[in-house]
């Protein structure tokens, strides 16, 4: 055993153990991401540990408000545990389905309901709103870091939105945000102004936009930008704003617009001084959602909408039955 002041790693292998000040985990890797799942060996609950290869100090910093956090919609982290330089972010592990898996997988995402995706969505706002709250941004919103938690063999109809789960969050950094830490952004998800590393332009509204995206995806069953070559994804993802489906109704596309809100650029950016991208970006960032109850209401709203909509349904059906 090699140990380091309170905290050490123990290697067999694959496996590892990590020892922290608030337990000891013993894990090992399951993905090419390099997660490590396992359990606390104290009382058996099955936890996950993922190294934090960027931003440690502000990962530090927003750790502190977010853990501190206990709402369901949000995976509880534990502790970091250090070693040689290195970090590991241990939180509770989860059973369920990710986002990105029912998305992916046609046979299932066809036994989920638009009414199960947009409460869904509803909670999954919640959540982030109680990190908003804290003062912490997640940066990272993608299908992938969204779990439908349920216990194995669950048919998809059982499951429950008030289950849906926000993880992932070696990304999060606390506002305002006092330094300029190395920036990292997600293919399809990130807004305009973490594509263009203007972290001080960062905001709660740069959270509710990679919800629009994915809600987005969620409705339509893919996202709105897609190419085999990422460099032209990032282009469409920076330049163009979204399209609106065929399929999709004005008023639901309206809460994607809200939400996703990007002011053109009217030649490439890369030929404009850095004024004038700020100003562009802002104009943007002020006509979104600015917190997420604001999308919340919308998405209510559009609820009450279809609701409307499917009693008027019913009572032509019924007049034409004569009854």
């Amino acid at each position: 055993m090699i140990i380091n002041d309170d905290i050490a790693i123990t290697i067999w292998g694959i496996m590892k153990l990590l020892i922290g000040v608030k337990g000891t985990y013993q894990v090992e890797q399951s993905d090419e991401n390099g997660l490590l799942v396992g359990h606390q060996q104290s009382n058996q609950k099955p936890v996950c540990a993922k190294r934090i290869r960027y931003n440690r100090e502000e990962f530090n910093n927003s750790f502190q408000r977010f853990s501190q956090l206990n709402h369901i919609g949000l995976n509880k982290y534990i502790e970091i545990v250090e070693y040689e330089g290195k970090s590991y972010a241990i939180r509770e592990y989860q059973t369920g389905t990710s986002l990105k898996k029912i998305l992916s997988t046609r046979s299932l995402y066809h036994k989920i309901s638009e009414d199960f995706l947009i409460e869904t969505a509803i909670h999954i706002l919640n959540a982030i709103n109680a990190l908003h709250q804290s003062q912490v941004l997640h940066l990272d919103i993608k299908p992938a870091n969204i779990i439908i938690r349920h216990e194995e063999d669950v048919d998809p109809k059982e499951w429950k939105p008030e289950h849906v789960m926000l993880t992932d969050f070696e990304q999060a950094i606390c506002l305002p945000i006092s330094a300029t830490p190395k920036n990292r952004f997600t293919l399809v998800y990130s807004p305009q102004e973490q594509l263009l590393n203007r972290m001080h332009l960062l905001n709660p509204s740069s959270d509710l936009s990679a919800v629009g995206i994915v809600l987005y995806e969620m409705i339509a069953g893919s996202p709105p930008y897609v190419d085999c070559n990422a460099e032209i994804v990032l282009n469409l993802q920076l330049t163009y704003p979204i399209k609106k489906r065929p399929s999709m109704r004005e008023e639901f596309f309206d809460i994607i617009r809200n939400a996703t809100h990007k002011e053109c650029f009217p030649k490439h950016y890369m030929k404009l001084d850095n004024s004038t991208i700020n100003t562009i970006l802002m104009k943007g960032i002020n006509s979104r959602y600015q917190n997420a109850n604001e999308m919340i209401e919308g998405l209510k709203k559009y609820q009450q909408f279809m609701m409307e909509m499917k009693r008027t349904w019913w009572e032509k059906w019924l007049k034409r039955i004569g009854l």
